[in-house]
């Protein structure tokens, strides 16, 4: 719920040690901590004896912003910003683990476009404390044992998942949206409305196997080239943002010591395939290979990488197979999943020929026995 403040209430600041901060994060100001990727949160546990009211105070600047509020699991509270400051409420009584999340990614301006150089330009959201109307105790959440990267575009983000099968007015209102976005860098509210970070295949993985998740997503990104782009390759590929606390700024940097994976998966190519011109089957190979083996180079050898393939084309899954099989050879304990589906490649029933949410299970449960054989893990 939003709503201004009615009385000034005690400030609980985000350096006193009271929250866990999950996902990429710029601590580099530690009382205004700054967040850009989605799915990224805020996390803090509470005991209080009387109705209590939590005021996040968070400060955006996309086009629309969606924050998912979840009281001990479960969701109660998805609310859409408009950019500036906001005082993000929530009633809690007794113990409560709260977490406050970033709904989807940033969409405006679209960092893909090769037309919008401005793309590190864009704010990220910062966090400035959170107040509380009646005292209680507050502690900081035990991290999770398990931990998951997912790299990869809009499909690893849940671009239009939510979109309700054989609605056509909705789709044609997201199909619209969409164009209308890439033309004046600036996406209307419905794509908010009908993409879910948290019911993405990426999330749904984390979720069944209890990790923690770290999601570089951008919609319309590519290895070689993005989408939008109507050459083989472009200047701004996933190359510029990957290593990124903060994707949308020029001098961000993340520092990799501070979190390692038990496991990366890797969903990349479908937008070197997906439209207009595409990178030489070679070119491509060369690229994701080198950009593999650079980010696995940061983590301890043992690490284990998904290199996943679909659903939306799989023009380049013999490729992407092939650069498993030389990262194996490499070192890197790599494996390969095609994760195609009934309606691949364009079938598939999210918002213009992405997977809904009922599809990104079935993608999750495709990947789900790999994760299995190559962690030792079981699904919760």
């Amino acid at each position: 719920m939003l709503k201004p403040l009615a009385v000034a209430l005690t400030l609980v600041e985000p350096d006193a040690g009271s929250f866990s901060f999950t996902g990429r994060w710029d601590l580099s100001d530690p009382k205004l901590p700054k967040f850009q990727w989605p799915l990224t949160a805020i996390q803090t546990k509470v005991s209080c004896s009387e109705p209590t009211t939590l005021t996040f105070a968070l400060s955006t600047s996309d086009h629309y912003s969606v924050f998912n509020v979840y009281n001990n699991g479960q969701l109660t509270q998805v609310n859409y910003m408009q950019p500036g400051a906001h005082n993000l409420t929530v009633q809690v009584e007794g113990e409560v683990a709260v977490v406050v999340e970033k709904g989807t990614e940033d969409f405006s301006p679209d960092p893909t476009m090769q037309l919008f150089p401005r793309i590190f330009d864009s704010p990220p959201v910062s966090f400035s404390g959170m107040s509380m109307s009646s005292p209680c105790h507050i502690s900081k959440p035990s991290a999770k044992t398990r931990r998951i990267e997912v790299i990869g575009d809009s499909i690893s983000c849940g671009f239009g998942n939510a979109l309700q099968r054989d609605n056509k007015k909705e789709s044609a209102f997201c199909a619209g949206g969409v164009a209308i976005g890439t033309i004046f860098d600036k996406q209307p509210e419905i794509i908010y409305n009908l993409t879910s970070s948290r019911q993405a295949y990426s999330a749904q993985l984390a979720q069944s196997f209890g990790a923690d998740l770290h999601l570089q997503c951008i919609s319309g990104i590519g290895v070689c080239k993005n989408g939008d782009d109507f050459g083989p390759t472009s200047p701004r590929n996933i190359t510029n943002f990957i290593d990124k606390a903060l994707p949308y700024q020029k001098n961000s940097t993340w520092d990799y010591s501070l979190w390692h994976p038990d496991l990366v998966v890797m969903n990349l190519g479908t937008n070197d395939y997906d439209l207009f011109r595409s990178p030489a089957a070679g070119e491509f190979e060369s690229e994701y290979f080198r950009l593999a083996s650079k980010h696995m180079g940061h983590y301890p050898p043992s690490t284990p990488l998904i290199l996943a393939c679909g659903p939306m084309t799989i023009k380049q899954c013999s490729s992407v197979e092939k650069v498993a099989q030389a990262l194996t050879g490499s070192g890197v304990k790599a494996t390969f999943v095609n994760v195609s589906l009934a309606g691949t490649p364009s079938g598939l029933h999210g918002c213009i020929f992405h997977p809904d949410i009922a599809e990104d299970t079935q993608m999750a449960r495709a990947i789900a026995p790999v994760i299995s054989s190559v962690t030792g893990w079981h699904q919760l």
